[in-house]
């Protein structure tokens, strides 16, 4: 029975007493602040009057704070945060039920019925801060970082993997913290590259395992002998003394010799496909291989077709440098034992003229020069013009991806004499270097190379202890050209001033080439037509080596005394030799010359500029090259010139040796012991002068 209407009124009738709809006042009331406050019977809701005031203050309240967080840039609501996140709506309400997000959200109640009645009946809103604020999709991360050393979908498919760190709160999610993605990228794909290589390892069947054991022990035989430094002396051809990276290299002869007799077992066996593709077994094929129809000493001209027929010219070349190695070393052996009966003489001679024969049909490096045995060569020696004439080419090289880098490896090359295998060995840290991780020049105005014992020639040629190796300041200027923009692709997440200054792959700055590439150097021999036919034939990217100790040892020099024994000496020193008659003290605890001698016979020889019309000035001011008509000669340094040089060269050093008396406390016992070494051998030679 309805009590009287002072005290109690229908929903109808509170609607208009106060602002919420029938709709909102139902919804308000059904809730337990509420709930346990009204009179509910089959057909009739009541509400005491004294509540009223109470409901539109609830409404107000939680409808002010809706638009507050629902405005608000700190705040997000769930519908969007479940986007943000790449889940459901649903999906997202059982996370906050399971307490994932707590402490991370504001909850508002709803003061409007939800569309489905099992739906939460309140109102989410997100701290951005704590939730997604610095947070990205991967697609964002991307899209803003386009220098990511991988592609946008194999960062897609690593977070598909669930291999990209991701916080807790955040995980099974599509949102990432860009640092910390962009941090890991290199080592996610490092990680990669090496489980790749491991997984190709595991399946990879080397063509010398299918071989039989007479060929295995041939090609060991041989191997071994020139492991030991065995010398092949036959028909004309001397193999070197010495081989080096001999491991890699014997490794490298090993696979060739064992792909060549491969592919002339598989002729033999009527085998038209090849029955190693990609270092893998075709088990087609296997079956019908039969290493025993091969005797390598059993070589026809005919085997050559099988070689011929799925190789390549270049290919087939480097087959002959090795093959020729092989035969002619067991023809050597042979040869001394023809002389036991006439019949073994007749053996030998016969299976000197099938291989001839057989080794007849490779192109022989005669036929083009684009590609050289090294081995064969002469050395080749270029001038500063034809050095810049060179490097031109290759900045201009139609089909190079990378021409600032090849010009630098030839530029590096011509003024520090690097060698190709140290090449791949230098690093950024080997460089005196700023604090953008580029070149930086001494108080000489020179950059300095400090080459490792590591990273040189049979760990045996490292830069002077004291001097280093000088930069020319042009070539400082170029390398930091190339550096640039090594760093502008290598990613954020590698540093600057560190790694493999040449790499096969920028992002990874501690993988380095195996060989340096001298594809472009190859590539432009045909068009040096400013070099005599000779040099052309010999020319290599040692070249540049050759032609700076040319350069530094052979070119007449202003200044008398400085040429002869000093300028030999600076000479060898670039060249990271041991110069002649020193001990390992002078090597490593003083100098033959002084630095001031050193650096002089540098900037009249290799300090020239790589532009030819500064070049030309530049040669007339050393002396090098006679002016025309219209230009003066400069006028070279008077006895009175150079004994004034002298004299401020003595008085500096006298005071420095003052300076020096006691050690510095910025100086180790062994730098300060080298430098007032230095410091009295150059004063004792400047005084004996």
């Amino acid at each position: 029975m309805r009590k009287s209407n002072d005290e109690y009124l229908s929903i109808s009738e509170a609607v208009k007493l106060i602002k919420p709809d029938r709709r909102n006042i139902a919804y308000i009331i059904s809730k337990g602040v509420f709930s346990s406050q009204i009179m509910v019977s089959k057909n009739l809701t009541l509400i005491p009057r004294r509540l009223l005031k109470q409901i539109e203050d609830y409404y107000e309240e939680n409808k002010a704070l809706f638009e507050k967080y629902n405005e608000s840039d700190e705040h997000i609501n769930a519908l969007l945060m479940s986007r943000y996140l790449g889940i459901t709506f649903g999906e997202l309400m059982n996370q906050i039920q399971d307490g994932k997000w707590e402490g991370k959200y504001v909850s508002i109640p709803k003061i409007t019925p939800p569309v489905k009645k099992d739906q939460n009946h309140f109102n989410y809103f997100f701290i951005r801060s704590l939730t997604v604020g610095n947070y990205k999709t991967i697609n964002e991360i991307c899209t803003k970082n386009i220098d990511i050393i991988v592609t946008r979908e194999t960062v897609f498919r690593y977070a598909r993997q669930g291999w990209l760190p991701q916080p807790d709160h955040l995980k099974g999610t599509n949102l990432y913290d860009e640092k910390e993605v962009l941090a890991a990228l290199p080592k996610i794909r490092g990680n990669q590259i090496l489980a790749d290589k491991n997984k190709i390892k595991e399946s990879i069947v080397s063509r010398y395992s299918l071989l039989n054991n007479n060929q295995k022990k041939a090609i060991d035989k041989f191997l071994n002998f020139r492991k030991n430094n065995g010398i092949i002396d036959f028909n004309g051809f001397r193999s070197k003394d010495n081989i080096a990276h001999i491991d890699k290299t014997l490794k490298n002869m090993k696979e060739i010799i064992s792909s060549a007799f491969v592919l002339i077992i598989s002729g033999r066996c009527g085998l038209d496909e090849e029955v190693i593709v990609n270092k893998r077994i075709n088990k087609d094929l296997i079956d019908r291989f039969d290493p025993d129809v091969f005797d390598f000493l059993s070589i026809t001209v005919d085997d050559y077709f099988y070689l011929s027929s799925k190789r390549k010219k270049a290919t087939l070349k480097n087959y002959l440098l090795n093959l020729k190695q092989f035969y002619y070393y067991y023809l050597q052996q042979l040869e001394l034992e023809a002389v036991i009966s006439e019949e073994k003489h007749r053996e030998f001679l016969a299976l000197n003229l099938r291989v001839k024969q057989f080794l007849n049909q490779f192109p022989r490096e005669g036929e083009k020069w684009f590609t050289l045995d090294e081995s064969k060569t002469k050395k080749s020696f270029l001038t500063p013009e034809q050095m810049i004439k060179v490097k031109d080419l290759i900045l201009s090289d139609p089909i190079a991806r990378n021409p600032i880098k090849n010009a630098a490896i030839w530029q590096l090359g011509c003024t520090t004499g690097l060698r190709p295998e140290e090449m791949v060995l230098v690093r950024i840290e080997h460089f005196l270097l700023d604090e953008k991780g580029l070149l930086k020049l001494n108080d000489r105005g020179w950059g300095v190379l400090r080459l490792p014992v590591e990273a040189s020639k049979h760990e045996n040629s490292p830069s002077h202890v004291v001097f280093g190796t000088p930069i020319p300041k042009d070539t400082v200027a170029l390398i930091n050209q190339y550096l640039q923009k090594l760093y502008s692709k290598q990613g954020s997440a590698n540093k600057q001033g560190y790694g493999y200054l040449f790499r096969p792959n920028t992002g990874f700055p501690d993988i380095p080439y195996n060989i340096i590439v001298k594809e472009f150097i190859n590539r432009i021999r045909p068009l040096l037509e400013f070099l005599s036919i000779e040099q052309r034939e010999n020319f290599l990217l040692k070249s540049s080596r050759h032609s700076m100790n040319n350069l530094i040892s052979k070119t007449y020099l202003p200044i008398p005394r400085l040429n002869g024994e000093i300028q030999k000496i600076a000479a060898q020193y670039q060249m990271r030799h041991k110069p002649k008659d020193s001990t390992t003290g002078d090597d490593y605890y003083s100098a033959l010359i002084g630095e001031d001698d050193f650096y002089k016979v540098l900037d009249l020889t290799i300090n020239f500029p790589w532009n030819h019309e500064q070049l030309d000035l530049w040669e007339i001011k050393q002396g090098h090259k006679k002016p025309k008509n219209n230009e003066s000669v400069p006028e070279a340094p008077t006895l009175e010139e150079q004994s004034k040089e002298k004299s401020n060269r003595v008085n500096q050093i006298e005071n420095r040796l003052v300076e020096l008396k006691t050690r510095p406390k910025t100086m180790s016992v062994k730098e300060w012991a080298i430098e007032v070494n230095k410091l009295k051998r150059e004063q004792s030679a400047l005084l004996t002068i």
